[in-house]
C-alpha cells in the first residue's frame, strides 16, 4: 500500500467522546503543492450549530501560525451550505470548474481562496 504524499493536517470535533465533525488540510502535490480543505464533515444532528466552521477555523488558525501560505477549498456549485460556510469565513471565489487534489480537472467543482496576507 502507498502512502499517499503531501503535508496533512485533520481537525476533529469531538461532544462526549463522540466525533461530531471532522475536516483535512492537505497540502497536495497534485495541486502545485497548494494548501486545500477537504473532507468537511459534520454529523446530521449537528449540522448548523457552528461546528464545520469551528473546525475550519481552527485548521486556518494553525496553518496561518505555521506557514505564509494561502488556503483552498474546491466546492461543488450545488453544495450551496457549504459555499455560504466558506464565504461567511472569508473565501473567494476564483474560478468556475478546477483541478481537484489527484489532478483531474473537474467541470462542476469551484475554486475558492482564503488570502491570509492581503
Amino acid at each position: 500500500m502507498d502512502k499517499i504524499p503531501g503535508e496533512k493536517i485533520t481537525i476533529i470535533a469531538k461532544e462526549k467522546n463522540e466525533i461530531i465533525g471532522v475536516t483535512r488540510f492537505w497540502k497536495t502535490p497534485f495541486c502545485n503543492n497548494k494548501w486545500l480543505i477537504e473532507g468537511l464533515e459534520v454529523i446530521p444532528s449537528k449540522r448548523r450549530s457552528g461546528v464545520g466552521k469551528s473546525i475550519v477555523e481552527h485548521g486556518i488558525s494553525l496553518l496561518h501560525d505555521a506557514t505564509d501560505e494561502n488556503i483552498f477549498v474546491h466546492i461543488s456549485s450545488r453544495n450551496v451550505p457549504s459555499i455560504n460556510l466558506h464565504e461567511s469565513i472569508g473565501f473567494k471565489k476564483i474560478s468556475n470548474g478546477s483541478i481537484n487534489s489527484f489532478g483531474d480537472y473537474k467541470e462542476h467543482i469551484d475554486e475558492y481562496l482564503l488570502d491570509l496576507y492581503r
